[in-house]
């Protein structure tokens, strides 16, 4: 009981924004992916967006703001297979490459990271499919 109790607080630690955003660009990706996912509020994901990104966000209305975030979590709640295939940093900069299946087909994606302050936060993602089947 007790080594189960230790695992779930160190599981959920690890996928804690804050745990997340000071580790690799990788793994702040994973916990991104994660944390959309499950979210039900924006205020769930900003901390491992980018000030860029949370900028662009907030300059969108509140319709659109939650129109996006239904997509966006609907997206990530659906991915099966997901994984990381690659990770480039470039001083303050990152890039991570994933790929996984979506509704059947494959994709792959590039998703931009800056280091703000020590912490890896998630940048712009582009997200193509091909048509190939999983």
């Amino acid at each position: 009981m007790f080594r189960k109790s230790i695992s779930t607080v160190v599981l959920l630690a690890a996928l804690s924004p804050a745990f997340a955003g000071s580790q690799t660009p990788s793994a702040t990706v994973q916990a991104y992916i994660k944390t959309v996912a499950a979210a039900t509020s924006w205020d769930q994901i900003t901390p491992l967006m980018s000030t860029e990104v949370i900028a662009e966000m907030k300059s969108v209305s509140a319709d659109q703001q939650k129109a996006l975030l239904g997509f966006f979590t609907g997206i990530r709640a659906e991915q099966q297979n997901f994984r990381i295939v690659s990770e480039e940093i470039n001083g303050d900069r990152a890039t991570v490459q994933t790929a996984g299946c979506l509704d059947g087909d494959t994709f792959e994606e590039t998703i931009s990271l800056a280091n703000e302050g020590g912490t890896w936060k998630v940048g712009k993602a582009h997200m193509n499919q091909d048509g190939s089947k999983c």
